[in-house]
């Protein structure tokens, strides 16, 4: 047998080694062997001129076409998986939005509620806590016997008070020796006394609210009682009293 027909018979041998079907690869890798240990081992010349005898270059460019195909495929399919999710995406981002706008169609006076409140409220809390001060001003810490004084000389400042309907407008006193700006609000009750025969009795009440007065190069700063819009008292109330009709208590 001439080296070109061993090289035939190899080619072909080691060609059924690629065989899908497990059995017959095995079968042509024990055939192999017995050949080459019968036949010897043909150049690896021979074996490579022969496999490019049993495989044409148009089967060879047929595959690389396909394999080619099968990339372009893939990646096209990569594409369209990378385009659907960015387009699922931007579809749940508008989900959200259109939800939280029909939210606010349906409530937006109950929020506007809620937003003014908490502004009110923060607004207070600033200005009440925000005082003018001068930044070198000591602090004071009063002891218990010295606030009881104190609450003394606002409850004596306000027996001292003729009383009127409404608040009065804010003005200094020297109390325990300290200058407060004060204001007076008096309002009638009619709702917790009343005569021998049941008629409500009208007493006159006064409140008395109080912040400490702050100097600044010779004059006082601008008092300010009142929360926005002037419907809440801001200042802390220090003494209360109500009066029973009588010339004796004014």
């Amino acid at each position: 047998m001439t080296a070109a027909e061993k090289a035939k018979l190899f080619a072909s041998v080691f060609g059924m080694g690629d065989s899908p079907v497990e059995a017959e690869a095995v079968a042509a890798f024990l055939k192999y062997r017995t050949l080459r240990d019968k036949m010897g081992w043909p150049g690896f010349g021979d074996i490579l001129r022969k496999l490019e005898s049993v495989i044409t270059p148009e089967q060879f460019e047929a595959v690389e076409r396909d394999l080619v195909q099968c990339r372009q495929e893939r990646d096209a399919r990569a594409s369209e998986v990378a385009a659907l999710a960015r387009r699922n995406a931007a579809l749940a981002a508008r989900v959200v939005s259109l939800r939280a706008a029909l939210f606010f169609s349906i409530n937006w006076k109950r929020l506007v509620v809620i937003a003014l409140v908490v502004a009110g409220g923060y607004g207070g809390w600033r200005w009440s806590n925000a005082e003018a001060r001068p930044d070198n001003s000591p602090s004071i810490t009063a002891t218990d016997s010295e606030h009881a004084a104190l609450e003394a000389a606002f409850q004596d400042a306000l027996s001292q008070a003729k009383w009127a309907s409404g608040d009065t407008p804010p003005v200094v006193w020297h109390v325990a020796g300290v200058n407060y700006w004060i204001v007076f609000r008096g309002n009638v009750d009619t709702g917790s006394h009343a005569d021998a025969h049941g008629h409500p009795i009208e007493r006159h009440c006064l409140q008395l609210y109080a912040r400490e007065a702050v100097t600044d190069a010779g004059a006082y700063l601008t008092p300010s009682p009142y929360l926005a819009g002037g419907w809440w008292m801001k200042w802390p109330l220090r003494a209360a009293e109500c009066r029973m009709p009588g010339k004796g208590n004014y």
